[in-house]
């Protein structure tokens, strides 16, 4: 991946068997240093790339991508589905331990 590795070293990662979206999904705490809300980074190999996900009620994708329309949509609806934890998580309102238990698998 060809960005700031340091940036993803701060990230916590939810991998595909925990999300049901097949890719690895990325999310950090707010630093203070953002001029925007809670994103969603997604690890796209085949592109050598993150792919970059607005956390909201209806979630935009920020980045350009050749991934499937039924991949992005299942990452949009994963975050539909786990929009609450997501924005509790960028906040500060919940650490990794409670994060990782409120998360709902896409089925």
């Amino acid at each position: 991946m060809n960005q700031d590795k340091s940036l993803y070293q701060e990230m916590s990662n939810i991998y595909p068997f925990n999300s049901g979206v097949p890719y690895v999904l990325w999310i950090s705490q707010k630093s203070g240093r953002e001029k925007h809300g809670a994103r969603i980074k997604v690890s796209v190999p085949q592109e050598n790339k993150f792919l970059t996900f607005t956390v909201s009620t209806e979630p935009k994708l920020l980045s350009k991508t050749k991934i499937s329309l039924n991949d992005i949509n299942s990452i949009k609806s994963w975050i539909i589905l786990n929009q609450t934890v997501l924005i509790k998580f960028f906040n500060g309102e919940v650490d990794t331990v409670q994060f990782g238990k409120k998360l709902k698998k896409l089925q």
